[in-house]
């Protein structure tokens, strides 16, 4: 066995300080993605929105022409 007053040593990683400009550099990246993924999902909601929209607008229009015919088909009946 060894000697028991031998003292074990762990070399730990060295941390070194950081700069505060990189940290402010690293900061306003990070910063400009969130707002990027933001404006992403933003414009994302408001096409979905849009598309939605059209959608609606267009099954109006259509129920609408339906509606339309079937009154002149209506009409011409009673005639």
């Amino acid at each position: 066995m060894a000697d028991s007053n031998e003292k074990r040593t762990v070399k730990l990683p060295q941390i070194h300080p950081v700069s505060n400009q990189n940290f402010e550099l690293e900061r306003f990246q990070q910063l400009k993605t969130d707002t990027d993924s933001y404006e992403q999902w933003r414009a994302n909601i408001h096409r979905q929105l849009e598309e939605d929209l059209q959608r609606q607008v267009q099954a109006l229009l259509a129920e609408s022409e339906k509606q339309e015919l079937l009154n002149k088909q209506r009409q011409q009946q009673l005639r």
